[in-house]
């Protein structure tokens, strides 16, 4: 999660949902408030719920790893993390993507979250993919500017 390539605001997130450490609706307890998901109203909101079971953040997972080929289920956010530090060992650019990717959808995960919460602004899917995908190409373009990365496997259609 604090790898050098990642956005600090992203791992910083990420850092708070591995620690269980975002204020979800379920740790919110002292608060009068509905404690149900703001994406699909049908569970309560709680970090495994909000980043791995509803539907929404469900579908952003399965646009993001069939972009990146992935084919593992995702469970928990630990889980993954121990999952990508053995998949993406090493300096090349196809390990970095997978990396980056995942921060930036934990973070755009919560982001939408609290856009929904605090602005009343819902999520468009077909935004947030594009959102990811061209976060993704810029921090590669900046990394690696002397390599061609073809965008047709990086800016994939959905």
């Amino acid at each position: 999660m604090w790898a050098a390539c990642n956005t600090p605001k992203h791992s910083f997130i990420v850092w708070l949902a591995v620690k269980s450490k975002l204020l979800t609706r379920d740790r919110l307890v002292f608060m009068a408030i509905d404690r149900s998901c703001v994406f699909c109203n049908a569970d309560v909101e709680s970090h495994e719920h909000l980043f791995f079971k509803c539907h929404f953040s469900t579908d952003l997972w399965d646009h993001v790893k069939c972009w990146l080929g992935i084919r593992r289920a995702m469970a928990t956010i630990s889980s993954s993390l121990r999952w990508l530090k053995k998949e993406a060992r090493g300096s090349s650019w196809r390990n970095k993507i997978k990396l980056i990717a995942f921060s930036c959808t934990v973070y755009c995960i919560w982001n939408a979250r609290n856009r929904c919460i605090f602005e009343g602004q819902h999520p468009c899917m077909v935004g947030l993919v594009r959102k990811i995908k061209t976060h993704v190409y810029r921090v590669l373009f900046t990394l690696y500017p002397h390599v061609l990365i073809p965008s047709s496997s990086v800016i994939g259609c959905i």
